[in-house]
């Protein structure tokens, strides 16, 4: 965003700069002239339903449930390549193994 803000501060327009880093030129109105930030551009219609703070809440949850896939999916990995691996055992083989109750 910076060559952008450096392209539309030496006087090219939107348009322009858009082209020359080919992105839409939406992404580069959202760029402030002066201080180089992208900020939100006051939008007509109705107001937002979520603030800032609940986009960052939803966010985090999203993130947070997704971790925890990761790692279920891992878990389920182990667990069928155990089952795999035990597959065409027989019930002498089973016989001897040994189970308990106990974690």
């Amino acid at each position: 965003m910076y060559l952008a803000t450096a392209r539309l501060q030496t006087g090219c327009c939107q348009r322009e700069v858009a082209t020359e880093l080919r992105v839409l030129q939406s992404v580069s109105a959202g760029c402030n002239r002066e201080t180089g930030r992208v900020t939100e551009r006051h939008r007509s219609g109705c107001s937002l339903a979520t603030s800032h703070v609940d986009d960052r809440i939803i966010v985090n949850s999203t993130l947070q449930s997704r971790m925890i896939a990761t790692q279920l999916q891992a878990s389920l990995r182990e667990v069928r390549a155990w089952a795999r691996l035990h597959l065409h055992w027989t019930r002498n083989q089973w016989a001897s193994g040994l189970f308990s109750d106990e974690s």
